[in-house]
This record gives C-alpha cells, structure tokens and sequence, in this order.
C-alpha cells in the first residue's frame, strides 16, 4: 500500500509537477506515480526499518546497561553479606578463645589457691596435674 505523500515527493525528485491537463497527460501522471513509488516505496521501507533497528539496539543497549547495574549492585550486596558473616564468624571464634584463656587462667589461679593453701610452694605446685 503507498501512500499518497510519496507521489508528491517522487514528483518532485523525478522533476514533473502533475499539472498537466487531459486523460493522456492524468494517466502520464499516475504511471509517473506508480514508477516514483515503485523507486521510493522500499526505499522508505528500508529507511524505517533502520531506523526501528536503531532504536531497538538503542533499548536493547539500555536495558544491559541496567542489568549490568542491577547485576553489580547484587554482587554487592552478596560481597557485603558474606564479609559481614565472617567478621561475626572472627568476632564469635575470638570470644571463644577468650572464653578458653580465661578459663584456664582461673584454673590456674584456683590451683595456684589451693597450693598456697595446702601449704605447698608455687613450685611443686606447678608440676600438680589439674
């Protein structure tokens, strides 16, 4: 189908204005319009076919340059969530080790009590099993 615009404009490529008189010179006219159309029609076609390839390459482009954000943002956020879950992994093997030191320290101190206590010096003390 082609539209009425394209006459005009292949006239007016091809040089003819349409303002000719009589049923020979109307005729000459619409071949004169059916040869311009048949020249611009798929010309016209291509050129909104690349155009509507442009523009989806120009959404397609956006839309990986948002996935690629949203991707990156979500790396993010699984980087942050597995170093915070190994500083509370740090934070809860460092009690841990406190907890034990302690402990042993205040065995040591109670065998240390207890020696003084027995009357037996810091010394032999030592060599007591706990």
């Amino acid at each position: 189908m082609c539209l009425p615009i394209f006459g005009a404009a292949g006239a007016a490529l091809l040089g003819t204005t349409g303002a000719t008189t009589g049923a020979l010179a109307s005729t000459g006219v619409i071949a004169q319009a059916v040869g311009t159309m048949s020249v611009l029609g798929p010309l016209a076609q291509g050129m909104l076919t690349i155009g509507a390839q442009g523009q989806q390459a120009s959404m397609q482009a956006e839309a990986q340059k948002r996935a690629t954000i949203a991707e990156n943002a979500r790396y993010s956020q699984q980087v942050s969530a597995m170093r915070k879950q190994q500083a509370t992994e740090s934070l809860r093997l460092a009690q841990e080790v406190s907890a034990a030191n302690r402990a042993s320290m205040e065995a040591m101190a109670r065998k240390e009590v207890s020696a003084a206590e027995g009357g037996i010096s810091l010394g032999s003390a030592s060599s007591l099993r706990r």
